[in-house]
């Protein structure tokens, strides 16, 4: 990752581009080449013998990562879990989605987050064959080309990137993404952007469909970048407490989940817990610790979808060795919150242009 920082931080330039615009071109074309942007190299070579030979590849290459591992000090910080039983595992392709009805319990304060929603489809799914591979390839290797750029991102384990807002982990705090892509000579790719929003819109429409709810709009997005060799700084950086995500984000309707590399191969830990009891439900509440938990293991391409209310209190299970990536994207039905999140089509994002302002 290093070296592939330093390779994109100085890009080689044309002496016959006159022009500015002509010049990020011919330099997002440099980065486009680089050998270590592995999963394009292999996605374009594949492409001609069909998606299954180009999935094998990647595969292949995934295999033969090393998982860093954190230190017997690092591992003793973390919490211990409770049992769970295993509801979806890594070893299980879906080729329909898995689901598991819920009561909705929605507040008052919820109203307009959920004004679209039927009353009566509060669920959790597991989704495995709806992002195309060579999208999610392509988007986890611009979250580590991102991260890696950011000199390894945030202090503690979870590092966050959001394309929409423009904004980084960066040590102890979130920087400006521009300020960093214009600080390195760095630009996306039309490649990236185009893989990034496909990817977007094809989880958009499914959650519409499988909560039948036409009227959900993107709303938040951001990318998780999990590394389980960094200790928590403080208690932003503990990323494993059981909560609810409409008393996190008010405006959540429906939240997901779109994992980017593969578990066991790349990671261990880093499960997906569903409380099942009013134990476990109880527990972000202040209640104690325990209850029933069911758990889906990640898989690079899985989707896990939900209702964001109290129906569906989760947590994420600590990583305990390597990086876990993901993308996690949320619908409402607030048009006012929709609005507010912007179309990203490679710029600076909303935190740069209030800046301007």
């Amino acid at each position: 990752l290093l070296a592939r920082s330093a390779a994109m931080a100085k890009p080689k330039k044309d002496p016959k581009i006159k022009s500015d615009k002509a010049q990020q071109k011919a330099e997002r074309q440099a980065k486009s080449s680089d050998d270590s942007s592995w999963p394009r190299k292999i996605l374009t070579a594949c492409g001609a013998l069909g998606a299954g030979v180009a999935v094998a590849a990647l595969k292949e290459r995934q295999e033969s990562v090393e998982k860093i591992l954190p230190t017997e000090e690092v591992l003793a910080l973390l919490p211990k879990q409770s049992p769970a039983t295993l509801w979806v595992s890594h070893a299980e392709h879906r080729h329909e989605p898995a689901s598991k009805s819920v009561a909705c319990v929605r507040r008052e304060e919820d109203i307009e987050a959920n004004s679209c929603m039927p009353p009566d489809t509060c669920a959790r799914y597991v989704i495995d064959d709806l992002a195309k591979p060579h999208d999610v390839a392509i988007v986890r290797n611009m979250l580590e080309w991102l991260v890696a750029e950011a000199w390894g991102g945030g202090a503690g384990p979870p590092s966050v990137v959001d394309l929409h807002q423009g904004s980084i982990s960066y040590k102890d705090k979130f920087v400006l993404l521009q300020k960093l892509m214009d600080f390195k000579n760095l630009t996306f790719t039309d490649e990236q952007i185009a893989a990034y929003n496909s990817v977007r819109d094809s989880v958009h429409q499914k959650a519409r469909e499988l909560f039948e709810a036409p009227g959900l709009k993107a709303e938040m997005s951001f990318f998780s970048h999990i590394n389980s060799t960094k200790a928590a700084q403080n208690t932003h950086d503990e990323y494993w407490h059981p909560h609810i995500d409409t008393e996190q984000y008010s405006t959540f309707a429906v939240t997901s989940i779109l994992y980017l590399n593969e578990h066991t191969t790349e990671y261990d830990g880093g499960a997906f817990r569903f409380a099942d009891d009013d134990q476990a439900a109880k527990e972000p509440l202040g209640g104690p610790p325990g209850g029933a938990w069911s758990a889906v293991q990640p898989k690079q391409g899985r989707i896990v979808m939900f209702s964001s209310g109290r129906e569906n209190v989760h947590h994420v299970e600590p990583v305990t060795a390597g990086v876990r990536m993901g993308l996690t994207m949320a619908f409402t039905c607030s048009q006012a919150k929709a609005d507010s999140v912007l179309a990203w089509d490679g710029g600076p994002g909303s935190a740069a242009l209030e800046m301007e302002e």
